[in-house]
Parts: C-alpha cells; sequence; structure tokens
C-alpha cells in the first residue's frame, strides 16, 4: 500500500520523506534492507532516542541498522505525521493537506455573503463565524 500512495508533507518531514522513498524504492526493485549499504539508508529522520534500539554491530564490527526495527519506525513516524496533518495523502478525504479545505482569499472576499449563507453561519454580529469560514 505504502508504495502507490502520493505522500507529501511540510519541509521539517523532507528527512522521513526520504526515508518512505528509499523504502519505495526497495519494494520495487524487490531488494531486502539487509543487502543495503550503511551509508544508503537515509537516517536523518531517526530520533536521537531511537538510535541505540536501531543500531548493531554485524559480525565484522561495523555498524548497521536493523532492518526490521528501521522498517518499524518509518511505518510508525508516518502514522504520527498523518494523524498530525504534517504529512498527507492529496486524493485521501481523512489524510489530506489541511489547505485543501481552506477557502482562497480571493473566492472568499468575492463570495463570502452566499458561502457564510450556504454555511448557515450568521454573517454579523459574529467574531466566530468569520473566523470560521477562513477570514
Amino acid at each position: 500500500m505504502l508504495r502507490h500512495l502520493p505522500l507529501a508533507g511540510q519541509r521539517q518531514d523532507a528527512d522521513l520523506l526520504e526515508a518512505i522513498d528509499f523504502l519505495k524504492a526497495c519494494f520495487d526493485e524487490g531488494r531486502s534492507l539487509v543487502r543495503c549499504r550503511f551509508e544508503q539508508i537515509p537516517k536523518a529522520f531517526i530520533p536521537q532516542s531511537a538510535k541505540p534500539y536501531l543500531y548493531e554491530k554485524d559480525a565484522d564490527g561495523l555498524r548497521r541498522i536493523h532492518p526490521d526495527k528501521y522498517e518499524f519506525l518509518v511505518y510508525r513516524m508516518l502514522r504520527n505525521r498523518l494523524e498530525a496533518g504534517d504529512i498527507y495523502v492529496s486524493d485521501s478525504l481523512r489524510f489530506r493537506s489541511f489547505d485543501e479545505d481552506l477557502i482562497l482569499q480571493p473566492q472568499w472576499q468575492q463570495h463570502k455573503e452566499r458561502i457564510l449563507r450556504d454555511a448557515d453561519v450568521p454573517a454579523t454580529g459574529s467574531a466566530h463565524g468569520a473566523n470560521a469560514a477562513g477570514a
């Protein structure tokens, strides 16, 4: 499912999106994370507190990432960012960008009365009504 979702997000989530794209590429190529070199794997999104659980030494004493734990962390962080609205799926109703729900400023200015009437929101005497419609 992850391979087919068009994910997008905020600038602060670029590192996580890079890791997601990396996983997608591995899946598309039929390549296991076990076969990836340590330097190839995106790590910038990994919180400092999670590093001791992800990193391990191989038989040669070289540092590597435990692939199952890495993949789980990517999924967990993706879920958290989806629920927070920081990462979104444009075609989704539940996980789309908050910006997609907003009325563009020129449209709001031109059609404000009709929008408020259609939404059954009082147009005068209520600052809450004006803010709720996107003013």
